[in-house]
C-alpha cells in the first residue's frame, strides 16, 4: 500500500514537472514570437 502510493506521488509529481516543462516552453517561445512581431511591425512601420 505504502509503496504504490509512494509509486503513485512519484508519477504524479513526474507529470507536473513534465506539464510545468511544457507550459514554461510554451510562454517563452510565445514571448519569444511576440518580441519578434514586435520587432517585425516597427521595422515596417
Amino acid at each position: 500500500m505504502y509503496a504504490t502510493f509512494k509509486e503513485k506521488l512519484s508519477l504524479m509529481r513526474g507529470k507536473l514537472a513534465r506539464v510545468g516543462l511544457v507550459v514554461e516552453n510554451v510562454a517563452r517561445f510565445g514571448g519569444y514570437r511576440l518580441v519578434r512581431l514586435d520587432a517585425a511591425a516597427d521595422r515596417a512601420v
